[in-house]
């Protein structure tokens, strides 16, 4: 839990934004820029962790993580939160399309909204508002994307009942990609994990496609989330 520990530990306040970003005087002004349009106390990551541990964290915890800043690792900033305390939401802000976003989103119920480069403070603070009541703040066209690629899925699903079960169409190689692919990550990613070249991934990608009958990054998760059983924990 390196990544969220701290060594200094403020009083609590009933509502608390912590923000997960990059360090120096821009940071210090964004915090400060929150703090003044919301209202709320604004505090580095790096205090989390001893907050949650006395419970003194706050009786509502908005996390916003930053995409913009290369030296966090998301998923496993994302992971370590959740392991740490339940109570927590989060919101990815300087986002840009085709960073991985919409798979965070996907991947971890507690990510409940997604500011855009673009968005002014103004906006920040209106959405601050609508997720700590308890809404989301998402893109209206990921939600309406969403919901009919979901429906498109099913429809498929329903057209192939009693056929072979898809999965088992699939190569092994395939079906590892699927896997990385509901879990948000990136073609270089992919790549890297698995040891092969991108070329490769992207060759495999259009095969699961094809035989999944899906034509989108989304819809491929979707079905995978739907129907690919959980990985067997190893001994």
């Amino acid at each position: 839990m390196s990544d969220l520990a701290g060594d200094t530990l403020v009083a609590p306040e009933s509502t608390v934004v912590w923000l997960g970003s990059g360090t120096g005087m821009q940071n210090l002004l964004l915090a400060e820029a929150i703090q003044q349009h919301t209202g709320y106390v604004c505090r580095p990551c790096g205090e989390i962790a001893q907050a949650c541990h006395s419970g003194r964290c706050g009786e509502r915890c908005l996390v916003l993580l930053d995409m913009d800043a290369p030296q966090i690792d998301k998923h496993a900033w994302l992971d370590s939160l959740q392991q740490l305390c339940s109570k927590y939401c989060v919101m990815l802000f300087n986002a840009t399309i085709g960073d991985g976003s919409e798979g965070l989103v996907l991947r971890y119920p507690q990510v409940r909204g997604v500011l855009f480069q673009n968005t002014n403070m103004e906006q920040l603070g209106l959405s601050i508002n609508r997720v700590l009541a308890g809404d989301y703040w998402l893109p209206r066209e990921w939600l309406i994307s969403h919901f009919e690629r979901s429906r498109s899925v099913r429809q498929l699903a329903t057209k192939g009942a009693g056929d072979s079960p898809l999965e088992k169409q699939l190569t092994e190689a395939e079906l590892k990609i699927l896997r990385l692919l509901a879990i948000g990550r990136k073609n270089a990613e992919i790549a890297e994990e698995l040891h092969i070249s991108a070329n490769t991934v992207k060759t495999h990608l259009y095969n699961l496609f094809r035989k999944l009958k899906v034509t989108s990054r989304v819809q491929a998760v979707l079905w995978a989330n739907e129907h690919l059983p959980e990985p067997s924990a190893e001994p």
